[in-house]
């Protein structure tokens, strides 16, 4: 999941990337490991609801994540 300011990423083996693209542009430093357990969880919900869509609005809804 990409937005202006972040990269998500969730692998089938459970690995997790973040990268802040403000201050890391080029993505070279995964801080996946340091997010909150809440935060995980959001980013997880929110590429869940992504993956998931059904329809125009849901998917309208799903692609406008919180930066």
């Amino acid at each position: 999941m990409r937005t202006a300011s972040f990269l998500y990423v969730e692998y089938s083996d459970g690995e997790r990337e973040f990268y802040d693209l403000r201050t890391d542009p080029f993505e070279l430093h995964n801080i996946a490991g340091s997010l909150t357990r809440p935060r995980l969880a959001s980013l997880h919900a929110e590429l869940r609801a992504l993956e998931n869509c059904h329809g125009g609005k849901a998917c309208w809804r799903a692609m406008h994540v919180k930066a």
